[in-house]
Protein backbone atom coordinates (compact mmCIF):
# COMPACT_ATOMS: atom_id res chain seq x y z
CA UNK A 1 0.00 0.00 0.00
CA UNK A 2 2.77 2.45 0.92
CA UNK A 3 4.95 1.64 -2.10
CA UNK A 4 1.98 1.80 -4.48
CA UNK A 5 0.94 5.18 -3.06
CA UNK A 6 4.44 6.62 -3.51
CA UNK A 7 4.71 5.24 -7.05
CA UNK A 8 1.39 6.88 -7.94
CA UNK A 9 2.33 10.30 -6.60
CA UNK A 10 0.41 10.43 -3.35
CA UNK A 11 1.79 12.84 -0.73
CA UNK A 12 -0.05 11.61 2.37
CA UNK A 13 -1.57 8.26 3.26
CA UNK A 14 -4.47 8.29 5.76
CA UNK A 15 -5.82 5.23 7.57
CA UNK A 16 -8.15 4.65 10.49
CA UNK A 17 -8.80 1.96 13.03
CA UNK A 18 -10.91 1.67 16.16
CA UNK A 19 -9.49 2.54 19.56
CA UNK A 20 -9.60 -1.04 20.97
CA UNK A 21 -7.37 -2.33 18.15
CA UNK A 22 -4.08 -1.58 19.87
CA UNK A 23 -2.08 -4.00 17.71
CA UNK A 24 -3.24 -2.27 14.53
CA UNK A 25 -2.27 1.11 15.98
CA UNK A 26 1.14 -0.25 16.97
CA UNK A 27 1.67 -1.67 13.49
CA UNK A 28 0.81 1.64 11.82
CA UNK A 29 3.09 3.49 14.26
CA UNK A 30 5.95 1.09 13.49
CA UNK A 31 5.49 1.94 9.79
CA UNK A 32 5.83 5.66 10.51
CA UNK A 33 2.17 6.69 10.81
CA UNK A 34 1.26 9.36 13.37
CA UNK A 35 -2.06 9.78 15.14
CA UNK A 36 -3.90 12.84 13.82
CA UNK A 37 -7.25 12.74 15.56
CA UNK A 38 -10.29 10.81 16.62
CA UNK A 39 -13.92 10.71 15.56
CA UNK A 40 -17.03 8.66 16.11
CA UNK A 41 -19.11 6.69 13.67
CA UNK A 42 -22.10 5.54 15.65
CA UNK A 43 -20.74 3.96 18.80
CA UNK A 44 -17.29 3.31 17.31
CA UNK A 45 -14.41 5.62 18.18
CA UNK A 46 -11.97 5.85 15.28
CA UNK A 47 -8.31 6.79 15.44
CA UNK A 48 -7.10 8.58 12.30
CA UNK A 49 -3.46 8.15 11.38
CA UNK A 50 -1.40 9.56 8.54
CA UNK A 51 1.94 8.94 6.89
CA UNK A 52 3.79 11.69 5.05
CA UNK A 53 5.12 10.16 1.83
CA UNK A 54 7.37 13.05 0.81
Amino acid sequence: MITWSIEHGYKILVVNTTTPQLLARQLYTSLGFRERGMSFIGRYELVWMELNLE
